[in-house]
């Protein structure tokens, strides 16, 4: 009895202890993992939408790189060397609708990337098993995007990893690009227009500067959670030179396809009666631009019928060298500019000039002080700084993209280090009705901070 009684003590322990283990053995990731599709489109232009009025036709452009992606999943992906995106994005921009607010990586936070040129040679530890893969090319002129997209209830938002070349020697540019939602800020002391709510933001992180002769493997690690369970999405960009074989043409073709297929969809024609109007203005100006005497004259009446507000007033103030360069340069652009656009577009394609000849002259410390009043007045804080006015010109292929990157340039200049600078920049917001509210340039930088944070947290109003 007394043995008996025993065995089926032991028995019932043991079986007790087996539902405890099965009750207490995590899921494995990847069953919970919702199913996601990895996908390739093309665009033309840049992941900014850096396309020129003027710019050639970049389908007719052949296959710079050719570029594989592919995408992993796994529990607990090894970190290894990887290293925070918001560490190597030399820019990140964020947007709500089509307003630009303060730049932050509050959706791209948590995405790690890694360049290295032997990564192929080495799979990190944790990985599963790869669930898809794409492959396209690199056109110059034209943004290769893989969409990484959940396609069950959960999940994480889609991502898109965005490579560009403008020419074929030039580097290749990166972009991580996210939307989601955010919550807006409910502290009932801070006095809010409408009741707390999520609202949609876009991030884009740029990285560049990456050889495109020698292409390094690129890895970008997502964290990914859940119902509870952590597990990492591991995308893996390798790239190799374009090649005249049957392979790389038909890669090609696919992709000019699509981008013909874009264009089918998205042409408007400019009414015939705008396109005349704007051919008219010019060839009735164009030749007065070389005349000394009626120089100043044209280029005045040339930005006022097309609204150019920047040109018309660097021609009013110029001097006599630069009013000839400023002309020189509309001229040649207007040459090579597509011909089938209206007033409007004229005036960005003349404005864009104008920010280009200005832009130069102060890189080589020859702006005359003013231009570089009207630069203060037309971009603020952003016409201080060259570079922030070429990103400007190049990702500005409509007037409304102009003004919102020309304001986003200001709203990063409100985290300067320089006094003067976040006074430059509030100001030029201001006068626009576009500056974070409670936001005070000379105030403590605890205090600045906790405006600019506040004023991230708010949907976008003017």
């Amino acid at each position: 009895m007394t043995f008996g009684r025993a065995t089926r003590i032991v028995l019932l322990l043991l079986g007790l202890n087996a539902l405890v283990g099965c009750a207490r053995r995590p899921r494995d990731a990847a069953s919970v993992l919702p199913p996601v599709t990895l996908t390739c489109t093309h665009f033309v232009g840049g992941p900014l939408g850096s396309l020129s009025p003027s710019a050639a036709s970049p389908e007719d452009q052949p296959a710079a790189l050719v570029a594989k992606c592919v995408l992993h999943r796994g529990p607990d992906i090894d970190r290894g060397d990887f290293v925070p995106l918001g560490s190597m994005a030399r820019l990140v921009t964020a947007r709500r609708g089509d307003e630009p607010v303060l730049a932050g990586t509050r959706l791209t936070q948590p995405i790690q990337v890694l360049l290295s040129p032997n990564a192929a040679a080495t799979q990190p530890a944790g990985v599963v098993q790869p669930v898809a893969s794409v492959e396209s090319v690199v056109i110059p002129g034209v943004t290769t995007a893989f969409r990484i997209a959940p396609t069950g209830p959960a999940g994480s938002q889609p991502i898109e990893l965005q490579l560009y070349q403008s020419s074929l020697d030039s580097d290749l540019q990166l972009a991580i690009a996210t939307s989601g939602p955010l919550a807006t800020n409910e502290d009932s002391s801070v006095p809010q227009e409408s009741p707390s709510k999520s609202v949609t933001q876009r991030e884009v992180a740029i990285l560049d500067g990456i050889n495109s002769a020698q292409p390094p493997t690129i890895r970008l690690r997502i964290p990914c959670r859940v119902d509870g369970s952590s597990s990492d999405l591991l995308a893996e960009i390798s790239l190799r030179a374009g090649k005249d074989d049957p392979e790389t043409e038909a890669l090609l073709s696919s992709a000019r396809q699509e981008l013909d297929r874009n264009r089918a969809k998205g042409s408007a024609k400019v009414p015939a009666a705008q396109v005349l109007a704007g051919r008219a203005l010019l060839e009735s100006t164009l030749p007065l631009l070389s005349q000394p005497s009626a120089r100043r004259s044209a280029l005045i009446m040339l930005a006022a019928q097309t609204g150019a507000a920047i040109c018309q007033d660097a021609a009013l103030v110029a001097d006599d060298s630069t009013l000839e360069q400023l002309a020189a340069a509309i001229n040649a652009q207007a040459t090579a500019v597509n011909r089938e656009i209206d007033l409007a577009q004229w005036g960005l394609v003349i404005d864009l000039t104008a920010l280009k000849v200005m832009a130069d002259l102060q890189s080589a410390e020859k702006l005359p002080p003013a231009l570089q009043s009207v630069l203060a007045l037309h971009t603020g804080e952003a016409g201080r700084r060259a570079g922030a006015i070429e990103e400007a010109i190049r990702a500005s292929p409509t007037r409304a993209d102009l003004e919102n990157r020309l304001v986003a340039e200001n709203l990063i200049a409100l985290e300067d280090t320089s006094p003067s600078a976040r006074v430059r920049a509030i100001d030029w917001l201001s006068l626009r009705g576009r500056a974070p509210r409670g936001f005070d340039p000379l105030a403590p930088p605890r205090q600045r901070r906790e405006a600019l944070e506040a004023a991230s947290t708010q949907p976008a109003s003017r």
